[in-house]
Order: structure tokens, then C-alpha cells, then sequence
């Protein structure tokens, strides 16, 4: 188990919540690569 920021609780303008959601898309991206290393 693995805990990501949860980016519906953004708060701010349009920009900075898309840069949210990015910033955890991208952590969960890496977060499933490294588990691809390591485990298969």
C-alpha cells in the first residue's frame, strides 16, 4: 500500500489544481514503474 495526495482536495485557480492532479498522476506513474522493477 502506497498513500498519494488526493487531488480533489486541491484548492487554488484552475492552473495550480491541474498541476495537482499531474504531480500525482506522474507519482503513481513512477510508483508503478518501480513496482514493475522490482517485482517482475
Amino acid at each position: 500500500h502506497y498513500g498519494f495526495n488526493d487531488p480533489a482536495k486541491a484548492i487554488g485557480n484552475h492552473h495550480k489544481i491541474i498541476t495537482v492532479y499531474r504531480q500525482v498522476r506522474d507519482e503513481i506513474g513512477a510508483w508503478v514503474e518501480k513496482l514493475n522493477k522490482d517485482y517482475m
